[in-house]
């Protein structure tokens, strides 16, 4: 069985909802940070380690560009949430892109941290709930199918030069799956990330994935939009992919679905541990 979050993570909250679109461009003008997310357990993991913004009772929930977001603080940062898929259908790239894209007429971030759950590329690299920092992302938006071969000709995306060092950096980072004594611990790996636009649940197709990309550690389907996003942006923004493993993508999806809420908590945790332990300085 996964591990259980703390229940509290995943609590209803109240949020301050009444605010005008002008009240709420105001106080996202100087925000430097966007946490993107795709699925409810994602962002529910991530509502579940923001505060509200100093001098604030609640977080800000507000409709607003055709868009939800959440505005609060995020360890030492203020930051702004968005979530792109409210469907299943929505899911991946071409809602990852848009809604990013609609955040980003509302305010100017420098930086884009993608947070959720991945699948894992190979059991003897990864376990289950284990975070992968993206050191780059390998689009699989463009491919060449040949018989028993995939041969990816994307780019290969590399995470901002500001964010990929703040996140390597895994020292001091402490998680377990449970309070029990030998309970295994999550570990922190960094490493390529494959982004494809196709749910991949097939051992076939997943095993020319691994001969394709021998050192992705994992795959996932928004992070090449939002790197796409996030370049398009004038000026610029940093972007990096920070997801925990919350299956194999080997056709069994469905024995690890209780997973999925155990794997954001994982991933929401690192990047509000790094976050909390750096000075507001560091992402300037």
């Amino acid at each position: 069985p996964a591990p259980t979050p703390p229940p509290d993570l995943f609590s209803s909250k109240e949020y301050e909802t009444k605010l005008s679109e002008v009240e709420v461009k105001r106080i996202v003008k100087d925000i430097r940070i966007l946490l993107m997310t795709a699925t409810q357990n994602e962002l529910s993991a991530v509502l579940g380690y923001m505060k509200p913004l100093n001098g604030r009772d609640k977080v800000i929930r507000t409709f607003i560009n055709g868009t939800w977001i959440y505005v609060g603080q995020y360890g030492n940062f203020s930051v702004v949430v968005g979530r792109s898929a409210y469907a299943k259908s929505q899911q991946g790239p071409l809602k990852a892109a848009e809604v990013t894209k609609k955040i980003m007429e509302i305010y100017k971030p420098k930086y884009i941290i993608a947070i959720g759950v991945c699948f894992g590329m190979d059991r003897s690299k990864v376990n289950l709930g284990d975070v992968i920092v993206s050191e780059f992302i390998v689009d699989l938006s463009t491919i060449k199918k040949e018989k028993g071969l995939v041969i990816p000709r994307g780019p290969q995306l590399a995470a901002g030069n500001t964010l990929f060092p703040l996140f390597e950096n895994t020292s001091g980072f402490e998680m377990k799956h449970s309070d029990e004594e030998n309970a295994k611990e999550v570990k922190v790996h960094c490493g390529p990330i494959l982004a494809s636009s196709t749910l991949v649940n097939d051992d076939d197709f997943k095993t020319q994935l691994r001969e394709a990309c021998p050192d992705a550690l994992a795959g996932e389907m928004e992070g090449a939009a939002i790197f796409s996003a996030a370049r398009g942006a004038k000026p610029i923004a940093e972007a990096i992919v920070i997801k925990a493993v919350g299956d194999w993508g080997d056709g069994k999806k469905e024995a690890c679905k209780s997973w999925k809420d155990f794997a954001s908590h994982a991933a929401a945790r690192y990047v509000h541990y790094r976050l909390d332990n750096v000075s507001p300085d560091a992402l300037k």
